[in-house]
């Protein structure tokens, strides 16, 4: 799935040097036309190249999965359009590129026949909007009760996420979303409890944490979207 004509970024140098050259032969004095100008020039000139950087991701995510699902992906205009459009929007304005990258795996994932009749699409792209990019890989590894210790020494291992505390906070921030939830160890193990299972030392302050319904359906979908 290869582009005729390859895009390319705009260097922010190149459009700042256009801007002032425009000014001057336009012969316009006042100093706030001129900031205006420069800063409006280059905002666009940010937001075409993370628009170019977010098709090229997606590009490559689709020529992966085209692969994996031998040609029969789910591209339906309208609907694929649609789910296109709304994606753009989000990441023409997204700074980190990991960020764009989750929003190129979410179209992708709208590709994958089966994800053909999934009708949470919208409430996905909004919880994604909220996420850092970190939040899919720790949703990853919460399919059975964890620990937080053993969450954020599992994430640390992962040369990208080395701040134990920003490992932290996006769990909790998963909780707020309603995409995990925490139960305390002491009430796990009540429930649990097989024979003479060996409970943690003070479970009641110690608490586990699981993918929600709605945190398993994000995933489940997403990650059809996200090349191994």
């Amino acid at each position: 799935m290869k582009m005729e004509n390859e895009l390319e970024k705009t260097s922010k140098l190149k459009v700042l040097l256009e801007s002032i050259v425009k000014i001057v032969a336009n012969g316009q004095h006042p100093i706030l036309g001129i900031g205006a100008n420069l800063y409006f020039d280059y905002q666009n000139a940010l937001q075409y190249n993370n628009v170019v950087d977010f098709l090229q991701k997606l590009l490559e995510h689709l020529e992966w999965l085209n692969e994996i699902v031998l040609g029969k992906l789910f591209v339906e205009e309208p609907v694929i359009k649609k789910d296109l459009m709304q994606t753009i929007q989000l990441a023409k304005d997204e700074m980190i590129s990991e960020k764009r990258d989750v929003y190129a795996s979410y179209v992708t994932a709208c590709c994958h026949p089966d994800n053909k009749d999934w009708s949470r699409k919208q409430i996905y792209l909004r919880k994604i909007e909220q996420l850092d990019y970190l939040g899919i890989g720790i949703l990853k590894i919460l399919e059975k009760h964890s620990r937080e210790d053993s969450i954020v020494k599992t994430m640390s291992e992962d040369k990208a996420f080395t701040d134990n505390e920003d490992i932290r906070a996006q769990l909790w921030d998963l909780e707020s979303l309603g995409l995990a939830e925490k139960i305390s160890a002491k009430d796990y193990y009540d429930t649990q409890r097989r024979g003479g299972n060996r409970m943690v030392r003070n479970p009641e302050n110690v608490y586990l944490y699981k993918r929600t319904k709605l945190g398993d359906g994000l995933y489940n979908f997403i990650v059809k979207g996200i090349p191994n």
